[in-house]
């Protein structure tokens, strides 16, 4: 199971990097800045709904892969050929950086990179954890994270799209 969360760690790093990089190389532009900033909230807002509704109907992860789609490189592909990441990643990325009081420089992105993955990947071992318990506690589990998470992520992306626009309304 470690395995099939390292390759998708891998494949998100990839994608939070190719972002990170595509949000500063494009930072100039207030325009797209806040293109990306509005999709990212809307990214967030998709996956609170997407929560609520797994901890309603009580989705439990799935245990049953077969043998070869549990190692690094099958989640890895997996994790690389989403056409989703990188206007997730983008999104995602852009929210992080709204709260940017300053031009931010490539030791900030770095910094921004770290903070990202090393979540994910504490997350993706938080979820390790979490499997090794008897199904009807998993599901459990999860109904609870969904719950947390789905409000969470509602009430960030409202903030942010909020934000964005009253910002944007301003001129800057």
């Amino acid at each position: 199971m470690l395995a099939v969360f390292a390759g998708a760690i891998a494949g998100d790093a990839l994608w939070v990097a190719a972002s990170l990089l595509l949000l500063y190389v494009t930072a100039g532009l207030a325009p797209l800045r806040v293109i990306f900033t509005v999709v990212g909230a809307f990214f967030l807002l998709r996956l609170a709904w997407s929560a609520l509704l797994d901890a309603r109907l009580g989705v439990a992860p799935r245990l049953d892969l077969a043998e070869r789609q549990q190692g690094f490189r099958s989640s890895a592909r997996v994790s690389f050929t989403n056409p989703y990441a990188l206007g997730f990643w983008v999104g995602v990325a852009a929210t992080a950086l709204l709260f940017a009081t300053r031009p931010m420089d490539p030791l900030d992105h770095a910094l921004v990179f770290v903070g990202l993955v090393s979540g994910a990947a504490s997350w993706a071992l938080l979820m390790i954890g979490l499997l090794r318990f008897e199904p009807p506690a998993i599901t459990r589990a999860f109904r609870v994270i969904y719950l947390l998470c789905g409000v969470g992520a509602a009430l960030l992306g409202a903030f942010v799209l909020g934000t964005t626009l009253i910002q944007f309304g301003r001129g800057g």
